[in-house]
């Protein structure tokens, strides 16, 4: 993982340099990001602000400390196994995301809806230098 998001962060630095921020798929890419804006002589948060996704044990320890988001893996996997068994014994469940904002304040399927995702601000998102356009452009291989 950390490869490929070393591999992609080089493809679009190689594009452009006019991006401020960079949000990363998973805490594994948004690393190999960091290493690739390093090696690119960008610093990591002052030049590119990174924000990850999954909230890693490793994410505290690397230099700069990763932002990231801190998902609910396991309510996330005990409402999947659950809706799971449920379709498999032919219990009626809807086919709708039981977990969309409309749906968020009910019980789903026996589980109360916890899922909610955690920003764990840590360094990379601190705010760009003055010298910096005020006109922030995130990273995206999307474009």
């Amino acid at each position: 993982m950390m490869q490929r998001g070393y591999q992609a962060a080089m493809a679009i630095l190689g594009r452009t340099r006019d991006s401020t921020a960079l949000m990363a798929f998973n805490d594994g890419s948004a690393i190999g990001a960091i290493r690739a804006i390093q090696d690119c002589g960008l610093k990591v948060p002052a030049d590119i602000s990174v924000v990850g996704a999954d909230d890693i044990k490793f994410a505290e320890f690397v230099s700069p400390r990763l932002t990231t988001i801190r998902k609910p893996l396991k309510p996330m996997g005990a409402i999947a196994a659950s809706t799971l068994l449920q379709r498999i014994r032919d219990e009626n469940v809807p086919k709708e995301n039981p977990h969309s904002t409309r749906a968020c304040n009910t019980r789903v399927h026996g589980h109360s809806p916890a899922l909610t995702t955690v920003l764990a601000a840590r360094f990379h998102c601190s705010p760009q230098s003055s010298s910096v356009s005020p006109r922030r452009r995130l990273l995206s291989p999307f474009r």
